[in-house]
């Protein structure tokens, strides 16, 4: 089917060129938009001049490096063409941007006359991207080089094509999938499709799905299966590696640590996804933390060299991390893990540097940032130093003023609340920690914090507090 040429003035295109090639996402999709429009009408030229600028202002945009590739091939420049394409490859290994780009780039080197650099192209599709999309069209490409199995190759493409619509399905009501076996899950979906064989995209979904439910174990066997049956024949793809760092989650959730911290290490090993590798060694730290935190509760004694071993990890984990997320998340372990050791002023210059950092992200990272908030209070209320305790405390109040938890089963806003009442009858501000009180027990009527806080008022401890604060303010 072909489109009604639109003509498009030089004049437009340039001024085009001036108003949708900047900063953002949504006017590189303008500019792109306006370069398919020119590739319909067979404008090349036009469109080469776009992306060439386009490249220039944003030289790590992947999707403008792939249109220009694929610009390149349409004016039959195979050679500049796999030499871009190539380019896209790199600048996100295993991307969905990537996977095209390397489907390109073997057919580009094909219609060069360069067969055994295409099929070296595709050999390298199948072993590093056995769950591409892109695939099938690469298995089709080689039997056309290799005067192979057309028929079935396209018979392959067919089925790739069946289990992306099981995918696409299983993605779209997974909020209603409810609590189902891994054969109950695959019976559903074969309904939708004819019976047709389920790929290994859909299984994966279907896994990924199971992880969503509390069927832990159904969908620990169904990730198993899939690495039984890929790992073979591609042990360094992004699905060997998801599956992994899913399993070892699974692991993790029913209490088997020792099998999660194997499993995150085998995920980091396999080196798919950077992303990934570094989500898992996040999660590895995380549960290196648990393990010291689990004897610290129990009065075990933690020796030094326990203790730096675990700082030492949460440094290496936060020097190698690219995401915010992750450096924030490492930030939160450390303050937690120097109030656990006893090294307080430790615990608040890492919690004010950690302020310092992201405060500006209060909107994105609000738990986070109040959880720090949470620490800072108690280590100052630790160390007497109550007027601290109560600007820190008194900023989570404000981030949370009807919510009644940061996080699911944990009492930080309570805490808070706790914190600051303690804090003011230790100041003497025995009005002031009246009203707090009562607001908190309007709050929290059951809370065992007021309970507490009854107590320590009835012995005196808070005239005691006052009386040694005033010495070291002396």
């Amino acid at each position: 089917m072909h489109l009604p040429r639109v003509s498009i003035p030089l004049a437009v295109v340039y001024l085009l060129l001036g108003t949708a090639i900047a900063a953002n996402k949504m006017e590189t999709k303008s500019a792109l938009t306006t370069v398919t429009q020119l590739q319909r009408q067979d404008r090349f030229d036009q469109a080469d001049a776009i992306l060439s600028q386009l490249i220039l202002v944003h030289p790590k945009s992947q999707r403008a490096s792939l249109f220009y590739g694929l610009n390149l091939r349409y004016q039959k420049r195979y050679d500049e063409a796999v030499k871009e394409l190539q380019r896209t490859i790199d600048l996100k290994p295993g991307s969905l941007y990537a996977q095209q780009a390397m489907f390109i780039k073997a057919k580009a080197q094909h219609l060069a006359g360069k067969d055994t650099d295409s099929l070296a192209t595709i050999a390298n599709m199948k072993s590093k991207l056995p769950e591409s999309g892109w695939l099938p069209q690469a298995w089709v490409l080689e039997a056309e080089i290799t005067h192979g199995d057309i028929a079935g190759a396209q018979a392959k493409l067919e089925r790739q094509n069946a289990g992306e619509a099981i995918y696409k399905y299983i993605l779209d009501h997974r909020s209603e999938a409810g609590e189902f076996t891994t054969a109950e899950a695959f019976s559903k979906l074969a309904e939708q499709n004819d019976g047709l064989p389920i790929e290994l995209a859909s299984r994966e979904a279907a896994a990924n799905v199971l992880t969503k439910t509390s069927n832990t174990l159904e969908a620990i066997l169904t990730f198993q299966q899939l690495l039984e049956e890929v790992e073979p024949i591609a042990p360094k793809s992004r699905i060997v590696q998801e599956s992994k760092y899913r399993l070892a989650a699974l692991h993790h959730r029913i209490g088997q640590r020792y099998d999660a911290l194997n499993l995150y290490a085998q995920s980091i090993a396999v080196g798919a996804r950077s992303s990934l590798s570094e989500s898992a060694a996040l999660q590895s730290a995380g549960i290196e933390f648990e393990f010291v935190l689990k004897d610290a509760r129990e009065g075990n004694y933690i020796d030094s060299e326990r203790w730096d071993s675990l700082h030492q990890k949460f440094t290496t984990v936060r020097t190698d991390a690219v995401s915010t997320k992750t450096k924030l998340v490492i930030d939160l372990m450390t303050i937690e893990a120097y109030l656990w050791e006893g090294r307080r002023p430790e615990a608040v210059e890492v919690g004010n540097k950690f302020l310092d950092d992201y405060q500006g992200l209060t909107g994105t990272y609000p738990r986070e940032i109040a959880t720090a908030y949470t620490a800072l209070s108690r280590i100052c209320k630790e160390m007497r130093n109550y007027r601290d305790c109560v600007v820190f405390a008194e900023a989570v109040l404000s981030m949370y003023p009807t919510q009644n938890e940061i996080w699911p089963r944990m009492d930080h806003v309570q805490r808070c609340y706790y914190d600051i009442t303690e804090a003011l009858y230790s100041l003497n501000q025995t009005q002031e920690a009246d009203k707090m009180l009562n607001d908190f027990s309007h709050r929290f009527p059951d809370s065992d914090y007021i309970k507490a806080i009854k107590t320590n008022k009835s012995t005196g401890r808070y005239k005691k507090n006052f009386e040694a604060y005033g010495r070291n303010v002396q």
